[in-house]
C-alpha cells in the first residue's frame, strides 16, 4: 500500500473514530449538558454544572467553593422549603461564580441564590488575572459552535465517558456497588469532601507547623484593589434590587487561619476588604449577608482538617444561621463583630503556645 492510500485510510478510520465517539458522548451524556436524568453518571464539580443548570429542577441555587460542598441539602428541605441545587469547585473565584451565576439567571428558575464569599480568595484573584484554565467555560455559553469542545473533548473522551460507560455496564450487570459510591453519582452530594478527611486538633496543627496547609500568604500591596476589584464586578453582575432573594455569607475560617492572617500583616486588609463589601451589599431589602466568622467554634481546632475547612457540624450551623438570622451583619454591627473576632483569636493564641514554633 502506498503513502497516500495508507493517509486515506488512516483519516477514514480516524473520522469514524470521531464520529463514534461523538455519538456516545451524546448518547450518554456524561455531564447531563443535554438532559438529567438520575442514572449512574458520575457527577464532577466542575464540568457537571452547566449542565445541572440547564437541566436539573430547583428554586435555589448554593454558589461557592469548598465551603459549600458539604452542605446537606435535604436541611435546606426541611428547614427552608426550598428545592435546592448546589453549584461548587474549589478554589472558585468571583468571575467563576459569575459565570455560574448568569446562566442560572439565563434559566430562569431560581429564586433564591446562596453564595459563599471567600475573601482571601477576593484579595488573589484582580483585573489581570484569568480565569483559572480548569475553568470549562465552552460549557456556560449559548454558542452552538462550541459544542464540538464538549463532543470531542479531551475531558469527556478521557475522564468522563470511559468511566461513565463502565458504571452504566455494572448498573445494568445488577453488581451491588457499595454506599461510598453515591457521593460520586447523587446531584446532592456534588464536590462532598466530609467522609474524606479527619477532623482534629492533631490533624490541623501537624499541616501548619510542618506547612502543609490551606493558609495562602498574600500579596500585600495587591489585597485592597483585588478585592475592590472582585465586589464591583459582582455587584455589577447581580440585579441589586428585585424579587430575587440573595444570601451572602463568610465562611467560618479557623482562628489559626486569622492567626496566620495577623502574623503576616494582612488581617487588617482582610477585615476593610469585608467591611466593603458589606457596606457595598447591604441597605437592599433582598440582600441578606450572614458573618459567621466571629463564632466561638473557631477556636476548636478539632472542627477542622486545616486551616479553612470545617466539619459538617459548622456546615449545619451555617444553614441553621440562615434560618434565625442571628449571625446577619449590616454597617451597623459590622465593627462590634469583626472586634469580637480579634477577642477570638487573642484567647485562641493564648491558649496554644505551639504557635511560637512557626514564626
Amino acid at each position: 500500500m502506498d503513502s497516500k492510500s495508507w493517509l486515506k485510510y488512516f483519516s477514514i478510520i480516524v473520522l469514524i473514530l470521531i464520529m463514534v465517539l461523538s455519538m456516545a458522548t451524546y448518547i450518554i451524556d456524561p455531564l447531563y449538558y443535554y438532559d438529567y436524568e438520575a442514572s449512574t453518571k458520575i457527577i464532577n464539580p466542575r464540568f457537571s454544572n452547566a449542565g445541572l443548570i440547564k437541566n436539573y429542577e430547583y428554586d435555589t441555587v448554593i454558589i461557592g467553593s469548598s465551603m459549600v460542598q458539604n452542605f446537606n441539602m435535604d436541611s435546606f428541605r426541611d428547614k427552608m422549603n426550598l428545592y435546592p441545587l448546589k453549584v461548587t469547585a474549589g478554589g472558585l473565584t468571583t468571575k467563576e461564580q459569575i459565570s455560574l451565576y448568569e446562566m442560572i439567571e439565563q434559566e430562569g428558575k431560581a429564586s433564591t441564590f446562596i453564595m459563599s464569599i471567600d475573601i482571601h480568595t477576593m484579595a488573589k484573584e484582580g483585573a489581570d488575572n484569568v480565569a483559572q484554565k480548569k475553568f470549562p467555560s465552552y460549557l456556560y455559553n449559548d454558542t452552538a459552535f462550541d459544542d464540538y469542545n464538549y463532543l470531542i473533548g479531551y475531558e469527556v473522551w478521557m475522564r468522563f465517558l470511559p468511566v461513565n460507560l463502565a458504571f452504566w455496564m455494572i448498573d445494568k450487570a445488577n453488581v451491588t456497588m457499595s454506599d461510598s459510591f453515591e457521593y460520586y453519582i447523587n446531584v446532592d452530594k456534588i464536590g462532598d469532601w466530609s467522609n474524606d478527611y479527619s477532623y482534629s486538633e492533631e490533624v490541623v496543627k501537624e499541616k501548619y507547623l510542618s506547612k502543609i496547609d490551606a493558609t495562602t500568604s498574600l500579596m500585600i500591596p495587591q489585597i485592597e484593589d483585588n478585592i475592590s476589584y472582585n465586589i464591583e464586578i459582582l455587584a455589577q453582575s447581580i440585579v441589586l434590587e428585585s424579587d430575587k432573594q440573595y444570601i451572602f455569607f463568610f465562611p467560618p475560617y479557623s482562628a489559626l487561619f486569622w492567626f496566620k492572617a495577623k502574623e503576616e500583616d494582612y488581617f487588617d486588609l482582610l477585615m476593610n476588604g469585608k467591611k466593603e463589601f458589606i457596606q457595598r451589599f447591604s441597605g437592599y431589602e433582598n440582600i441578606r449577608i450572614i458573618d459567621m466568622q466571629d463564632c466561638c467554634e473557631i477556636i476548636d481546632l478539632d472542627n477542622y482538617r486545616d486551616a479553612t475547612h470545617y466539619n459538617p457540624v459548622i456546615q449545619e450551623s451555617i444553614i441553621d444561621k440562615i434560618v434565625d438570622g442571628s449571625c446577619d451583619v449590616k454597617e451597623e454591627n459590622m465593627d462590634v463583630k469583626i472586634e469580637e473576632l480579634e477577642i477570638l483569636i487573642q484567647e485562641f493564641e493564648a491558649c496554644n503556645e505551639w504557635l511560637q514554633k512557626n514564626r
